[in-house]
């Protein structure tokens, strides 16, 4: 879902110094909570986490059944409903204190034949994957200017 122009883009925003993603070496297997993920970015010395995940629903429909047997399936008289909900939070690796949350949905339709339909799914879980990671982003970069404030106010007051 990620694009390198992304995280180009996050790295040029105000206060950051540089970006490292967590890998899946880094975590245990057996990832519990925040905190699991917090030691990992501990240990490469970031001060933020940005956490975020998708879940993805999927049905396939079948618009009008009598067709599907008439034409052996070639038909497209299904379609592909597929909604993706991203959510994310941005962490403060040492205390676990959230600076904010952010939430966005895409969802799209397409229309398949029996044949094509999982390829139909996998292609629009694909589109609404990136569709609702940009938006993210988008939250992300109207949340990032309040956050370096507040950490700029939080380490003026030390």
């Amino acid at each position: 879902v990620e694009k390198d122009e992304d995280f180009k883009r996050l790295a040029k925003m105000d206060g950051v110094a540089g970006l490292v993603p967590v890998n899946r070496l880094m975590v245990s297997p057996e990832l519990d909570s925040d905190r699991d993920l917090r030691q990992a970015a501990a240990a490469m010395h970031a001060d933020m986490l940005f956490i975020y995940t998708f879940d993805t629903h999927f049905d396939v429909g079948d618009a009008l059944p009598p067709l599907s047997v008439v034409t052996l399936g070639l038909s497209p008289n299904q379609f592909a409903n597929v909604t993706t909900t991203a959510s994310a939070i941005l962490v403060d690796v040492r205390t676990g204190y959230v600076y904010g949350s952010a939430e966005t949905t895409a969802d799209t339709q397409q229309l398949a034949n029996a044949w094509t339909s999982n390829a139909a799914v996998d292609q629009s879980r694909q589109r609404t994957e990136r569709e609702a990671f940009e938006e993210l982003l988008e939250e992300l970069t109207d949340l990032w200017p309040k956050v370096v404030a507040q950490r700029r106010r939080a380490l003026a007051t030390r």
